[in-house]
């Protein structure tokens, strides 16, 4: 169970994501299914898997940088043509489309950290 203050979170990123805006995440998110840290070893989970939604679904994929040591200050969503600003130690959140099956492709600036996100 989401503890209060995660769950107006979520609530609010549910608002952020239909009017297409980019807003911090939930920090302490245990039960997250879409949250990534990024540190010096890259992006973990590299790989993360949902369920396709309904038409028009989104979904707040959340990114936490967590060192300075790493190339992965920003991250890049090609296919979407996002590019992200991840702040130390602030969780920020992206919309992806979930309406479709896909791969989307995420990494870091310069490319030499990848993850993937499969909605299926």
């Amino acid at each position: 169970m989401l503890s209060p203050v995660c769950l107006f979170m979520y609530r609010l990123r549910v608002v952020a994501v239909t009017l297409g805006v980019l807003v911090p995440g939930c920090s302490g998110e245990s039960a997250c299914k879409t949250c990534v840290t990024v540190d010096q070893g890259g992006f973990t989970p590299s790989s993360l898997e949902i369920e396709r939604g309904d038409p028009g679904a989104k979904v707040a994929l959340t990114f936490t940088r967590t060192t300075d040591q790493t190339c992965a200050r920003w991250v890049v969503i090609r296919d979407l043509q996002r590019n992200v600003f991840l702040p130390l130690n602030k969780p920020m959140s992206v919309e992806v489309p979930a309406d479709a099956a896909r791969t989307l492709r995420f990494q870091c600036g310069t490319g030499a950290l990848k993850g993937t996100l499969v909605v299926r």
